[in-house]
């Protein structure tokens, strides 16, 4: 089935050359799976889960998302949970955050 229209759908490669898809939602939303893109359908959009991706552009910090993932902090869920100075300081570490950066995250 296809989705309904607004949705893009971007082909992508792997350093070995094996092509994939991923899927954009009307407001911005990454699936890696058609099936998850569909789920998306059915559940209320306060409900959903930014990307990480997402998640750095709210905090106009998108230049971190390699560093992100490179650092293993692929699980906004976690992310977004994190409360005490000595995670954010090891997060600011590990991703090379500069301070006035991490202030902002920080909020």
């Amino acid at each position: 089935p296809q989705l309904p229209a607004g949705w893009t759908r971007v082909r992508k490669g792997t350093q070995s050359g094996r092509g994939y898809h991923v899927w954009f939602s009307p407001a911005g939303e990454k699936f890696s799976t058609l099936k998850a893109a569909h789920e998306s359908l059915r559940m209320p959009a306060e409900l959903r889960v930014p990307s990480l991706e997402q998640l750095l552009h709210q905090f106009s910090l998108p230049q971190y998302a390699d560093a992100f993932l490179r650092e293993g902090y692929d699980c906004v869920q976690w992310l977004l949970q994190m409360d005490t100075e000595e995670d954010f300081a090891l997060l600011y570490r590990s991703v090379g955050m500069k301070g006035g950066h991490a202030k902002k995250y920080q909020k």
